[in-house]
Order: structure tokens, then C-alpha cells, then sequence
């Protein structure tokens, strides 16, 4: 593939390389792509950051997919989002505060801890089918110095998930997880009480077999299942449907719906 010598004769230059990193298919890609490129004594760091908004799940995927990689140097850092009031507002620039908070832990991580060799640059997975959609992080990230490089090499999610397949990587066709805060409605504060309301609800959804879940927010006691389009058809099975309808409900919800849409980013 004639794309990732290019993506990789790119990263050389920028090692060594603090990946903002969240071991889903997009960042787990770039590490691997930046070990490769980087010369001896000038290897990769991954940074995880650790909030409330992510579920338990996605924070153990990602320590099994850098030991996968073998990291040089894999670091958990708290991340306090959830003090922050801005974030808290629940506006739609909470991603903004978000990504602002977390690269500032980064940053800080990163002027206590020097490399050996150089000065860190700062990464992040964002690629350039991000481009097209609202994603306030992402002027976080520019206005903290990180590069995007697999967004500026014009890699798409279908191309990163086949190099990543070709890699290995066993996050190459895991579906996307944004963090818990995404379900919530613009204007809903982010109460912590609620987003693991949000991770059970999805739990149930996924142990009865749909890969691809939302539990949408409303108002706080409103909730909307999306699943993938192609997955809508089992809900005509009605013992399904009521059994998943009332596991959920039983959560501590008013009233919970099915989008007979289906699943679509937001």
C-alpha cells in the first residue's frame, strides 16, 4: 500500500510522538504506524486519558491493544472534564472543553517527562472523514499545537480500518465508541450518575447482540435505542423487543423509545 510508506516517511520527522491515544481503530493505527517511523531512541508515548465519560470497556481495550503493540511507553492520566463548568454547561462546544482539558493533561505530562532526544509532538487520530463533520475538539487540538496526521494524509476511516486489518491490530473492525457524553441531548449536564445509566443500557443492548448501539438522552428520564439500520428488523420479534424495552426502562428511565431509524452519528 503505497499510502502507509507515505503515512510513515511522514511521522519520521515528528518522533519522537506523544499519541493522544484512546484504542479505538484510528488512534491504535497511528501508534502503530509512529513505532514503525520512529528511529531509535526517539519512540512513541501513548497517553490514555481517564474520565468518567468513557466506560470500562473502552478503557480495557485500550491497555489490551497497547500491550498488543508493545508501547515504549504506555501512561494513564486522570482527565477532569467533569469539574470543568464550561463542559459541564452541556453547549454544543462540551467536546471543545473536553478535548481541552485532555490535551492539557497531556501537555503537562509531557514537560515533566523530556524525551531523550528532541522535543514530543503531540498526535492525535482524527482522520479526514472528520473533516467534514461538527467536531469542536478539533479546534482544541489545533489551538494546543497536536497534528492530525492521518486527517492531512487524506486517510479515511474504510482505508485506516483496511491497514489496520493488514497490521493486525485487533481493534481493525471494532465499531466506533465516542465517549458517553455524545448520547446526551445539547443542554443536558453531564452527570456522572447518568452516563453509567448510559453504559448499562448499552451493555444489555450489546449482550443481546447488536454491535453497533446508542443509548440516546433526551431529558433525564427519557432514553431512545438507535441500532444499526441493518439490525432493525429483529425488534419485529415482539419477546425481544418488550424484554430490552423493560431491562432498560428498569434502569431508572420514564419512557424508553426505538428510533425506527436506526443508528446515525451525531
Amino acid at each position: 500500500m503505497a499510502a502507509l510508506p507515505r503515512l510513515i516517511e511522514s511521522l519520521r520527522p515528528l518522533a519522537p510522538s506523544i499519541v493522544a491515544f484512546s484504542g479505538g481503530v484510528d488512534s491504535s493505527f497511528l501508534l502503530a504506524a509512529a513505532i514503525q517511523a520512529a528511529p531509535p531512541g526517539r519512540e512513541p508515548a501513548a497517553i490514555f486519558t481517564v474520565s468518567a465519560t468513557q466506560t470500562a470497556e473502552s478503557i480495557e481495550n485500550a491497555r489490551a491493544v497497547a500491550k498488543e503493540l508493545r508501547v515504549p511507553q504506555y501512561i494513564e492520566l486522570p482527565s477532569y472534564e467533569m469539574e470543568d463548568p464550561d463542559f459541564r454547561a452541556g453547549t454544543n462546544k462540551r467536546c471543545y472543553y473536553c478535548k481541552r482539558q485532555r490535551l492539557g493533561q497531556i501537555r503537562k505530562w509531557a514537560q515533566n517527562h523530556p524525551p531523550k532526544e528532541g522535543e514530543w509532538t503531540f498526535l492525535d487520530g482524527n482522520n479526514a472523514d472528520d473533516l467534514g463533520d461538527y467536531r469542536p475538539g478539533s479546534a482544541a487540538a489545533r489551538e494546543l499545537g497536536c497534528r492530525s496526521p492521518l486527517a492531512e494524509g487524506g486517510w479515511t476511516k474504510k482505508a485506516i480500518r483496511a491497514a489496520a486489518a493488514d497490521f493486525g491490530l485487533s481493534c481493525a473492525n471494532r465499531p466506533s465508541e465516542p465517549c458517553l457524553v455524545t448520547r446526551l441531548a445539547y443542554g443536558l449536564e453531564p452527570d456522572e450518575k447518568l452516563l453509567r445509566l448510559i453504559e448499562r443500557g448499552e451493555t444489555i443492548l450489546r449482550g443481546s447482540g447488536f454491535s453497533i448501539c446508542r443509548l440516546r438522552i433526551i431529558t433525564p428520564g427519557q432514553a431512545r435505542i438507535e441500532v444499526g439500520p441493518d439490525q432493525l428488523p429483529r425488534f419485529q420479534d415482539r419477546e425481544l423487543r418488550e424484554a430490552i424495552l423493560e431491562r432498560i426502562t428498569a434502569l431508572g428511565f420514564d419512557e424508553v423509545t426505538i428510533d425506527s431509524a436506526g443508528y446515525h452519528r451525531s
